[in-house]
């Protein structure tokens, strides 16, 4: 009898020293799924990360070559506009007469 409450209080020892570890032998299938489902929402998490960056900095390219084509715009429209002016300027002066 006396063997078996030492047998008793020996696994409650083991048991409460396990508990204390995080790990218990209870319920293994339980734990093994918790653990897969935060591997798995921190692997989402990571790929959500990944694509948001990789979003940011397509947006930034985006953002910089829309400046640059802006710039080409406006300096095509400043061309075309001196041009066109410079062409009604020479119509102007070739028609008239002194």
């Amino acid at each position: 009898m006396l063997d078996s409450v030492e047998q008793a209080l020996a696994a409650q020892t083991s048991i409460a020293e396990t508990e204390m570890e995080g790990v218990s032998k209870y319920l293994p299938e339980l734990q093994y799924n918790v653990r897969l489902l935060a591997d798995l929402a921190a692997g989402s998490l990571a790929n959500t990360d990944r694509r948001l960056k990789q979003d940011t900095t397509n947006v930034n390219n985006w953002k910089h070559q829309y400046q640059q084509l802006k710039a080409r715009v406006d300096s095509d429209s400043s061309c075309i506009l001196l041009q066109y002016l410079a062409i009604v300027l020479y119509h102007y002066m070739t028609t008239l007469t002194y």
